[in-house]
């Protein structure tokens, strides 16, 4: 996988005390059935394996910055995209949300 749980919790609060085997599976689905194929298996095997990467593709991966005619404008990269992606699902998914106020159990779709 191209990215952790930490990745997650780097832009999106999830509480320390959920499992990460919790969201690993929503990280995989993220990257299995969103990213792969918006980049192509063949990249995202270049990426997931992360030795010798060319800069473009360490760009591609952790964001940088680029030249729009004369302005500098910033990406993010595929590692936080991967991260909302996969935070979307898992609170989608996810039947229990803690919150600072404890644990809210969901009890029907509109709750």
């Amino acid at each position: 996988m191209i990215i952790t749980v930490e990745d997650i919790r780097a832009v999106r609060h999830i509480a320390h005390n959920i499992d990460n085997g919790r969201v690993d599976m929503y990280i995989r689905e993220a990257e299995i059935l969103d990213v792969v194929p918006a980049i192509s298996a063949e990249l995202y095997e270049v990426l997931d394996a992360g030795e010798n990467l060319t800069t473009e593709q360490e760009m591609m991966l952790n964001g940088g910055y680029y030249y729009d005619g004369c302005a500098k404008c910033k990406f993010e990269g595929l590692k936080v995209a991967t991260a909302y992606l996969a935070y979307a699902r898992f609170m989608r998914n996810n039947q229990v949300n803690v919150t600072p106020y404890g644990v809210v159990t969901k009890i029907g779709d509109e709750s």
